[in-house]
């Protein structure tokens, strides 16, 4: 509850495949944008096809806090909206990546 009582906050981490009786992750159609890509890099962690940069990534940890290292930088040093959304991006991957080798996704 909050402080004065009037409001519940329930943090809930699915588990399994899906939610809805349907075996999905939602009632309310299909999901994409990042819950779609958090349960891919979730999945490669299990199943990557080897040799491909995502299972590089997951069992390199020099290569992968270099790439984070790398992308913060560059987004720093960005400067038009396009930059900015590119590196963004990039480095939004790099660190899902490392909360999905963390067990947090």
């Amino acid at each position: 509850m909050d402080c004065d009582s009037d409001a519940l906050r329930f943090v809930v981490r699915q588990t399994g495949f899906g939610f809805c009786h349907n075996n999905t992750w939602s009632c309310f159609g299909p999901t994409g944008g990042l819950p779609a890509l958090m349960r891919t890099l979730e999945e490669r962690k299990l199943n990557a096809p080897p040799g491909s940069y995502t299972d590089r990534l997951y069992k390199d940890d020099q290569l992968l806090n270099a790439k984070l290292m790398e992308e913060a930088k560059e987004l720093c040093e960005a400067e038009s909206k396009d930059e900015v959304t590119w590196e963004a991006a990039d480095l939004l991957y790099f660190a899902l990546v490392k909360c999905a080798k963390a067990g947090l996704l």
